[in-house]
């Protein structure tokens, strides 16, 4: 380095800092006063989506994920756990209303494009022999001779042969008989039925999904929806997001996004996030780092000239000019 350059050197890099710390003032001050359009064009535009399609490869998200994201959340899993925090803490006062009067003002989706979803033919194949299973244990607890399963004998579960022989008048008593104890024997299985119902068809149709035919079924109806889903319009599907109450859900917004960041939580979230960051990154140089992400190249190649640019914009401002005559001076 020249004495020429190391004398301009030191006089920026006083003690105080205070012409360096002009420059950079001078600098942000250009950039402020000129439109956005001026930096982020055509060209710009396509140096951004350029840097993007690179950072965001499949090798580089599954690093991310497992360095950052995954134990990012079990981070705040145990910070949440910590402060005690609820869900009711991320509204803001009068939230509970807001969010009460949007949820009044929902309107279930018709999801039209999901018509056709769901193979009937193949759903009922798999659920029949579950209905016909269930069906079948209720009917085998009916007072019915010959259902039962005990054998080939003829029961008299109503108690009717002893009716008979002891009625005082066997014909007229026999249907009132027979018509209180059907009534009274149904009631109560149909009440045990109800009781267990709801294991019985849990048990039937765990039995039948696992079976071989089962998972069989189960398989084609995934792939039949997967294959109906995956030739949906998306158009369609934002339609149905459209209808949500779009008015209050904005009016909410602001009050929402203003109250989480103001929360002592959060902030620290940021602070705790960012140092953890750091302490997995923060010693390395920013062209390794940028080179263990397959970023380096894209980054040499793209930004040099968005940055000539920039500086550009900056070295034609009056106030930028008059510093450096003070700088060289």
């Amino acid at each position: 380095m020249t004495t020429n350059a190391r004398a301009l050197v030191d006089k920026l890099l006083a003690a105080d800092n205070a012409l360096l710390r002009e420059g950079a003032d001078r600098t942000l001050d250009a950039l402020l006063a000129r439109p956005l359009s001026r930096f982020l064009d055509e060209s710009a535009i396509e140096t951004v989506v350029t840097l993007v399609a690179a950072a965001v490869t499949e090798a580089n998200v599954e690093r991310v994920i497992t360095a950052h994201v995954r134990p990012g959340l079990d981070r705040q899993v145990e910070r949440s756990a910590a402060n005690g925090e609820t869900l009711g803490d991320l509204l803001p006062p009068g939230g509970e209303a807001a969010v009460l009067g949007i949820i009044g003002k929902v309107r279930l989706p018709e999801a039209k494009w999901a018509v056709g979803a769901v193979d009937a033919a193949l759903v009922r194949k798999l659920v029949s022999p579950v209905i016909q299973d269930i069906l079948l244990r209720f009917a085998k607890r009916l007072p019915i001779p010959g259902l039962s399963g005990d054998g080939p004998s003829i029961p008299d579960p109503l108690g009717l042969g002893k009716k008979f022989r002891d009625a005082a008048s066997p014909l007229s008593g026999m249907g009132k008989g027979l018509m209180g104890g059907v009534d009274k024997k149904l009631q109560a299985v149909a009440r045990d039925f109800a009781e267990t119902a709801t294991s019985d068809v849990r048990a039937a149709l765990l039995e039948r999904l696992r079976s071989d035919e089962g998972r069989e079924l189960l398989a084609q109806i995934a792939a039949h929806a997967s294959a109906h889903l995956q030739a949906v319009p998306l158009a369609s599907v934002l339609r149905e997001v459209d209808s949500l109450p779009r008015a209050e859900v904005e009016a909410f917004m602001p009050a929402l996004l203003a109250h989480n960041v103001a929360r002592a939580e959060l902030q620290e979230t940021v602070r705790a996030e960012l140092r953890a960051i750091l302490a997995v990154e923060g010693e390395r140089p920013l062209r390794e780092l940028l080179e263990s992400y397959g970023l380096l190249g894209a980054v040499e190649r793209e930004l040099p000239p968005v940055l000539t640019k920039v500086a550009a914009e900056v070295l034609r401002d009056e106030p930028m000019l008059a510093w450096i005559e003070r700088v060289l001076s």
